[in-house]
């Protein structure tokens, strides 16, 4: 399953999936934007926030599928690469020093190198960092 990217409306992302369920069932998950106009057109109204959200979960877990099934990865299927580096947040990971190392770790380059922006945490909060006391993210390649 995708990301459904709705805070605090998990449970009812959650329920939407499950009430799409019956339109996805036996079909082919190749059919990428059929599937996609079934479920948001699919009832009198079009889908709506939380309907949507479950929507785009389950978009993202059906391009998944077809990238495992054709041995590629996704961006690939959606015209390949665009950029050889993007910012990559780690606000899930990075309070602590440790955290941040293992965060930093993920960031690598295949080739090895690190393309870390941010500063790694002190063993104490510093006043510059967010509520978390957390820093900016990270490159990755």
């Amino acid at each position: 399953m995708g990301e459904a990217g709705l805070s605090w409306r998990e449970m009812a992302v959650a329920e939407g999936v499950r009430h799409l369920e019956s339109l996805l069932i036996g079909e082919d998950p190749m059919r990428i934007e059929h599937l996609w106009q079934r479920m948001f057109r699919g009832g009198f109204f079009p889908a709506g926030r939380v309907l949507c959200a479950a929507i785009s979960a389950i978009d993202i877990a059906l391009w998944d599928i077809q990238g495992k099934a054709l041995g590629v990865p996704v961006y690939q299927l959606l015209g390949g690469r665009v950029r050889d580096r993007v910012v990559c947040y780690p606000h899930s990971g990075g309070a602590t020093p440790r955290s941040w190392d293992r965060t930093r770790a993920a960031c690598e380059t295949r080739d090895g190198s690190s393309s870390a922006s941010a500063s790694r945490p002190q063993a104490s909060s510093s006043s510059r960092a967010g509520p978390s006391g957390r820093r900016s993210g990270c490159v990755k390649a």
